[in-house]
């Protein structure tokens, strides 16, 4: 998934270099790969292969399964193009490639589904286990169980390009161990002006059908995201940031997640990169308390015991190989008995 490091993953890994599933939330090129950013370019199967992204952590890990939004269909919900950087192409490459070398199979997410992740080792342990998918591409699941259509009767061109915004087409995902919750939904978020001029967000109609999680991986980087009704809904002790650029964990988003007027209670940001000038920015705003230093670059690991009653969030340097243990902070799920 979004930011599996090759290496880390076996040596974290205690079956090696075999993991069960993998998935693409969305086709776009920080998350996949492209034709324009790679360590080598080879050929394969008579075709130019680019190593880049998945296409390289593919190389190193065997996926049993692959969960993407749309594929093979890439027309489902828009045409799929490429734009400069050519990840249509990449992602397509990749994929047939490791269906006819390693066997994968590559399955499209199925919003609403209960059984699709599910554990394939003694799954009886653990009854109190479950991955419910909630959105994908441009839909999302509905309280009321039903399956709602964001983008229905809205396909226009976005922009002189003619594609719309993939991000809003990001698969996502509660899963709940016992009384723990975890949220995680790629890059969702996307918005339009309705015709009478008032704005629609993605997010916004996600979080009216969600509800309390104990921890969250912010949308898209942190970056323009997280609006006030999503981040009132999931209401995390803990907010992970995956960050690829500086722009990310941007000053508003980093406003809304620490809030007190959106929900009260402890709660801390714990990006995997913060540049000195950014945590600067974000002290001189008074955020010192919720933003953690990730000590320039760190992993965040997520451990939850048995039960899921409680669970920690650890730093590990990403300075260099020893994944050496810098913090670790521990908290107690809000569905736990008090």
């Amino acid at each position: 998934m979004e930011g599996l490091d090759a290496g880390g993953a076996q040596r974290a890994n205690p079956f090696g270099n075999k993991v069960d599933y993998m998935m693409l939330t969305h086709w776009h090129a920080d998350h996949a790969g492209c034709e324009t950013s790679y360590s080598r370019r080879e050929e394969r199967d008579g075709d130019d292969w680019f190593v880049s992204g998945f296409a390289e952590t593919c190389d190193f890990i065997d996926f049993g399964k692959a969960f993407d939004r749309c594929w093979p269909d890439l027309n489902d919900p828009f045409p799929l193009k490429d734009r400069a950087c050519r990840e249509v192409s990449q992602i397509s490459r990749m994929y047939r490639y490791l269906e006819r070398h390693k066997g994968l199979k590559v399955e499209k997410f199925r919003v609403g589904a209960r059984d699709q992740v599910v554990l394939l080792k003694d799954p009886g342990a653990f009854s109190d286990f479950q991955v419910c998918n909630i959105c994908g591409n441009g839909k999302i699941l509905m309280r009321d169980g039903s399956i709602r259509n964001l983008y229905e009767g809205i396909f226009t061109p976005n922009h002189a390009s003619g594609w719309r915004n993939e991000n809003g087409m990001s698969c996502g995902m509660i899963l709940s161990y016992g009384a723990f919750r975890l949220y995680m939904a790629g890059d969702f978020q996307d918005f339009w002006q309705r015709a009478d001029g008032s704005r629609f967000e993605v997010e916004d109609a996600l979080g009216e059908q969600l509800d309390q999680v104990d921890v969250a991986k912010v949308n898209h980087h942190g970056s323009a995201s997280m609006t006030e009704t999503l981040v009132r809904a999931l209401a995390a002790k803990v907010w992970v940031s995956c960050i690829f650029a500086k722009h990310c964990n941007d000053l508003g988003t980093l406003r809304r997640l620490s809030s007190r007027k959106l929900y009260p209670g402890e709660r801390v940001i714990c990006p995997t990169a913060f540049p000195a000038e950014r945590m600067e920015t974000a002290n001189a705003e008074g955020l010192h308390d919720v933003v953690q230093e990730s000590l320039d670059c760190g992993h965040v690991v997520l451990n939850v015991p048995a039960g899921g009653r409680d669970y920690t969030v650890s730093y590990l340097t990403a300075q260099d190989e020893s994944m050496t243990v810098r913090s670790v902070m521990r908290f107690k799920s809000h569905a736990a008995p008090r």
